[in-house]
């Protein structure tokens, strides 16, 4: 049996204030977590997009998101969405296991 193992750091900055149920079946995994900065402050898009590329994402980045997917493992996509002092995190991932 294999198994898949997606993984997406953290800004060190931010805590988790909430978390949505994971939705997934087999082969995939879907959910939302919402990051606020530690000092009250929105979570740095920039920064977090930096960290997301040091941890071997490929990532496109906007004004307001930033889409980042995982090139080790293949499958993993994430979201990230600034609204007013909150962070929204989709991520989700699909293998082939």
């Amino acid at each position: 049996m294999q198994s898949c193992d997606f993984r997406f750091p953290l800004p060190d900055d931010a805590s988790v204030r909430q978390i949505d149920p994971v939705k997934g079946k087999f082969d995939t995994a879907e959910g939302v977590l919402y990051l606020e900065g530690r000092d009250g402050k929105v979570v740095d898009l920039s920064a977090y997009a930096k960290l997301l590329q040091r941890n071997r994402f490929q990532v496109e980045q906007s004004t307001w998101q930033v889409e980042a997917r995982s090139t080790q493992p293949e499958g993993g996509r994430i979201t990230i969405e600034a609204s007013g002092g909150t962070a929204k995190v989709h991520f989700s991932y699909f293998g082939d296991y």
